[in-house]
């Protein structure tokens, strides 16, 4: 017996919610300055193709985006600091589709992200300079970032302890689409005068 429509719609919404629930946890309200961290006023920028990976068992993450390389870094922040690194030892695509965007990363993590087993919350990013002093993540309520989606988590990453994000992850179900699609997009600030959207993919049910 085939599957239905129902089904497959679904397992679609399951699936997707469940990458929603894991790259994009539930975060605290971003904290003020740290007492005694002088805030710096220039800001650290966004270098190559951002990309956004959530470590899962063991050596395995998942990745969205562009495919990552072998040899990347990994580098995971939780909302209050910086982790440390793992890199990417293998990559393989979840998506049946010509234009892949969801990836089964395995990485060899460093010895400094001994740490990530007792994070509340833990993302990883690529392509993305972060100061190992101050990075951290921070929940973004921005009416903007999440345009034409619903369901939605957007996370920002502060680079460098500057009180803005320099890159902006937004994940959530797609409005327009007419099925159990998710969107995702990655916003960046790349000349200091604000978040702009660089990358917008489709997460089709192939992927998922």
């Amino acid at each position: 017996m085939g599957t239905t429509p129902a089904a497959c719609y679904h397992r679609g919404m399951r699936v997707g919610f469940a990458i929603v629930v894991a790259v994009s946890a539930t975060l605290p309200a971003a904290a003020g300055p740290r007492p005694g961290h002088a805030v710096r006023i220039e800001r650290a920028h966004p270098v190559g193709t951002p990309r956004l990976c959530v470590m899962q068992s063991g050596s395995n993450a998942l990745c969205l985006g562009p495919a990552p390389e072998t040899g990347d870094a990994i580098e995971f922040v939780d909302e209050t600091h910086y982790l440390g690194t793992a890199r990417v030892t293998h990559v393989e695509s979840k998506c049946k589709t010509d234009e892949p965007n969801v990836w089964q990363v395995q990485a060899a993590v460093e010895s400094e992200l001994a740490s990530i087993s007792g994070a509340s919350f833990a993302m990883g990013v690529i392509g993305v300079t972060l100061d190992p002093r101050a990075a951290h993540v921070e929940t973004l309520d921005d009416p903007a970032l999440t345009t034409g989606m619903s369901a939605v988590k957007a996370v920002g990453v502060d680079t460098q302890g500057s009180g803005h994000s320099a890159v902006a992850f937004v994940l959530g179900q797609c409005d327009t689409t007419g099925g159990p699609t998710f969107c995702f997009d990655v916003w960046t600030d790349r000349e200091g005068h604000g978040l702009e959207r660089t990358q917008h993919a489709v997460l089709s049910e192939d992927c998922l």
